[in-house]
């Protein structure tokens, strides 16, 4: 117990120390400070791990003491502060009435303090995001010590990713929804510093936008705080009751799960994590991958026991989550530039999340944080590699992506790993969707939703593939002569072995890490303890199928000629250089008026979300 106490309280505050000594140091040393505070966060991550292993993953909690609640309320008041002070630089009203909300929220709040003793809890839920966080992360700022040389604001800049991690941590492990709240406002803080950092105008309007979209989303869940005393009598999620709500008392799930929207960028909401798109390759990734859209779906995974018993109101829930996956994975496949590609499908992606808590089944449970684990560092990687690309190519096109095999082979590597872990079997993605698809068997709106949805995202990444594997003129690298520089080629390198390898573990990994989630107040069947992954439906032998695919790549690399240069076309004088694409990207008025018609249909459904307690109230 003293270990895991330990381990908690350094993953708060050694990225906090560290992004102290960012800031204050002189340049010279934030190299060090940031490798340092990178490694032994990743370090300390392991030994929670190991440690909570050993303990055969039972859950752990940590109490506070009671004076620490008022410190962290009064904290919570200074940071809205900080947004009515922002508000105001960016002449946003909005932003402005927001933060006034949420300071009367907090007077509110603080005028009814709970009974109970608030603490932490590191369940298996709470330690996957922490390791999440903390490795994922940790790679990421180790990758901005590169991607950032020339920033003459590296400081700050690496400060902010390092703090990031320890709030993320914090808010992990919180199972006071106040204490809770006030992470969740501080990550929106940092991400509004680190989408406007190179202080451009779109970087400015970006930084602004998700300013407004994630004040509101804090106000909501702070409502949402308010309501949970008022009906349940608790600020603390395991206090929740556990389904067989109706009426009224599910008005703070509601406020809640609109909260979850926001910050993980559902529709309506989706445009604040698409202009961040604007930001440096490190930020799109840390956001993206291992710090605030996970937050959202953590939040409503946690309350997700809560909505058993009341499809009508949960199936909303699931309705706004199929409709994001739908709608982004269809404008995904008008794009050409990576990174808004990497971004609905983010958003896509989180959606089926949200889709499997509105469900509610084990299965489904199971099946959102499987992939939430896996879609991750999937995720991460393929944003840094086209960061790598980015800095090579000097563009995020796909289309300009003809040819990088020849010069940077690795690189090229990477993206095809992380596409096929995204959307190929046996890997840890493609599993989470088959045990979805088995859940929405009951729902056949959902299914729809699901089955467009996917063969959408099977279109947007296998036309990527299919740029990349295209035929070029010239000699190819050997993978060690990759031209992009040697802290990006290791940093790719252990993504990619790392994303490969936890998908052959898929089985182990859901058995202990997973069922123990879903077991407290479910009954799961299947996911077994070995290295495979089965249902009534069927069975995954993830190790065994890589295995196979590795052993007939060896064979086809033996017996296979030699590629020979591939012959420069004649044009008569005159350079030609051929290119395999297309005008099949859609034009910027329908891309629109997609956007409008989906955003519309989720507003709608959010709405219908707050309304359905009051009509069950009343009928």
């Amino acid at each position: 117990m003293a270990t895991i106490e330990t381990a908690i309280t350094l993953l708060i505050f050694v990225p906090l120390i560290g992004a102290i000594a960012c800031l204050v140091g002189q340049r010279k040393i934030l190299k060090q400070v940031t490798i340092m505070t990178a490694v032994a966060t990743a370090v300390i991550s392991l030994i929670l791990f190991i440690e909570i292993a050993g303990q055969g993953f039972i859950d752990t909690r940590i109490f506070l003491p009671d004076d620490l609640g008022y410190l962290v309320e009064i904290f919570g008041a200074i940071v809205a502060l900080t947004f009515l002070y922002l508000g105001w630089r960016t002449r946003s009203i909005l932003v402005i009435a927001f933060s006034i909300g949420q300071l009367a929220v907090l007077s509110t709040i603080l005028l009814t303090p709970g009974s109970e003793t608030s603490f932490f809890l590191i369940d298996t839920l709470a330690l996957i995001m922490v390791m999440i966080t903390s490795i994922i992360g940790s790679i990421i700022a180790l990758y901005s010590l590169t991607y950032m040389r020339n920033d003459p604001r590296r400081g700050v800049f690496l400060a902010v990713i390092l703090a990031f991690l320890g709030i993320m941590n914090a808010a992990a492990i919180s199972n006071d929804i106040r204490w809770f709240d006030v992470f969740w406002s501080i990550t929106t803080l940092f991400s509004f510093l680190l989408i406007g950092h190179t202080r451009t105008d779109d970087a400015r309007a970006a930084a602004r936008l998700a300013l407004i979209i994630n004040t509101g989303g804090g106000l909501a869940l702070l409502l949402g705080a308010r309501l949970m005393m008022h009906y349940h009598e608790t600020y603390l999620f395991t206090d929740l009751p556990i389904g067989n709500m109706t009426g009224l008392v599910l008005l703070p799930l509601a406020f809640i799960s609109i909260g979850a929207f926001t910050k993980s960028a559902q529709l309506p909401f989706q445009s604040w994590l698409l202009d961040a798109m604007v930001a440096p390759t490190p930020v799109s990734a840390l956001l993206h991958s291992s710090t605030m859209v996970n937050l959202g779906v953590f939040l409503v995974l946690r309350i997700t026991p809560s909505l058993q018993g009341e499809t009508f109101f949960s199936i909303f829930i699931a309705l706004i989550g199929g409709l994001s996956f739908l709608i982004t994975s269809i404008l995904a496949m008008t794009q050409s530039n990576a990174k808004r590609i990497l971004a609905y499908s983010t958003v896509g992606n989180l959606g089926l999340i949200f889709m499997c808590a509105g469900i509610g089944t084990p299965l489904a449970l199971a099946a959102a944080v499987i992939l939430l684990l896996y879609h991750a560092i999937s995720k991460a990687l393929l944003f840094l590699a086209v960061g790598v690309v980015q800095e090579g190519k000097m563009s995020e096109d796909i289309e300009d992506m003809y040819s990088l095999r020849r010069d940077m082979p690795l690189v090229t590597l990477s993206i095809f790993i992380g596409i096929a872990t995204l959307v190929l079997p046996p890997f840890g993605m493609f599993v989470s969707k088959w045990l979805i698809s088995e859940t929405t068997t009951t729902f056949p709106l959902l299914a729809f939703l699901l089955a467009v949805g996917f063969a959408s995202m099977v279109v947007y990444y296998f036309k990527w593939l299919g740029i990349l594997l295209t035929s070029f003129t010239g000699t190819r690298r050997p993978l060690r002569e990759d031209v992009s520089p040697q802290s990006y080629r290791w940093i790719l390198g252990a993504l990619s072995a790392g994303a490969v390898a936890i998908s052959a573990l898929v089985g182990p990994i859901t058995h202990y890490l997973i069922s123990p989630f879903v077991a407290m107040e479910y009954e799961l069947p299947g996911l077994t303890e070995s290295l495979s992954i089965f249902t009534v439906e069927g069975e995954v032998q993830a190790l065994l199928i890589l295995f196979l695919v590795v052993l007939a790549i060896l064979i086809i690399s033996l017996f296979r000629r030699r590629s020979r240069d591939v012959t420069v076309p004649y044009g008569g004088g005159e350079e030609v250089i051929f290119q395999a694409g297309g005008s099949y990207y859609l034009s910027n008025e329908l891309v629109t008026k997609i956007t409008r018609i989906g955003n519309l249909i989720g507003a709608t459904l959010i709405v219908i979300l707050v309304i359905i307690p009051l009509i069950m109230e009343v009928f």
